[in-house]
């Protein structure tokens, strides 16, 4: 079986704290009461006992420390690596969940961090799956808007302009301008859609706006709406995609 970097560590403390134990009660404790004659030994040999004693001690003392910067520097470097994992779960700046995160393997956790970044790895799997049929089903609706023969806006949450197709461009005769992001009363004035896009976000559901009059620059177009709402799982308002049914190609001027 092999060991985990964390064990290797706290093994290699524990022999270390107690050779270093061994070695103090040596010095302690050592000399006469351990050497038979002490009296009679000389004195080259009594300074060499001790020197080896010292060395001794010092060499178990710089294991001991060592090792003991070694679990310092591990936990901490553990719990740094969660504490900034937590900061970017955590993080208000974005809605966004950031997936490039890895856990560290080898710490005072044992296996979790592992275990977690094998998560991790199937959650990612799972986002890529996921943005590739988000991706696609977008594909299919612009293909369905520009296959239409009537205008549509889709428009954000915040009621701005997430895109539209080009028979509405040529409709209000708006071209190639670059419109996405704007709010929608830049782009079409009309206090009627205003009115119904305040209303389905207190009720999603479908409204028919008939005899409108839309103003776009100085023009005053005569069209009828539809306004329906784009909702989540939990009924919450996502998007607003307006169909005009028709735009009357006679202009009317005011």
């Amino acid at each position: 079986m092999k060991l985990s970097y964390n064990i290797v560590v706290r093994i290699y403390s524990f022999f270390s704290i107690l050779f270093f134990i061994f070695g103090a009660l040596a010095i302690v404790i050592g000399g006469s009461p351990l050497v038979e004659d002490w009296e009679s030994v000389g004195p080259a040999v009594t300074s060499s006992l001790i020197i080896f004693r010292i060395v001794v001690i010092l060499l178990l003392g710089t294991g001991f420390v060592t090792s003991s910067l070694l679990l310092v520097i591990t936990r901490r470097k553990g719990f740094v690596a969660y504490n900034r994992i937590i900061d970017r779960l955590g993080s208000g700046r974005s809605m966004s969940f950031n997936l490039n995160i890895a856990f560290p393997e080898q710490d005072e956790f044992g296996d979790l961090g592992s275990n977690l970044n094998k998560f991790m790895e199937q959650i990612r799997l799972f986002d890529r799956i996921k943005v590739e049929k988000l991706r696609a089903l977008q594909q299919q609706v612009s293909f369905l808007m520009e296959r239409m023969d009537r205008g549509i806006i889709i428009l954000t949450e915040e009621n701005r302009v997430d895109s539209i197709n080009s028979e509405l461009r040529k409709l209000l005769n708006i071209g190639d301008k670059k419109v996405a992001g704007l709010p929608i009363i830049k782009l079409v004035e009309n206090e009627d859609i205003l009115e119904a896009l305040e209303q389905i976000k207190e009720k999603p559901k479908n409204l028919v706006l008939e005899d409108l009059k839309i103003k776009v620059g100085e023009t005053v177009y005569k069209t009828q709406a539809t306004v329906v709402p784009i909702i989540s799982s939990e009924v919450q308002l996502m998007q607003t995609m307006i169909v005009f049914d028709y735009i009357q190609r006679k202009v009317l001027r005011r």
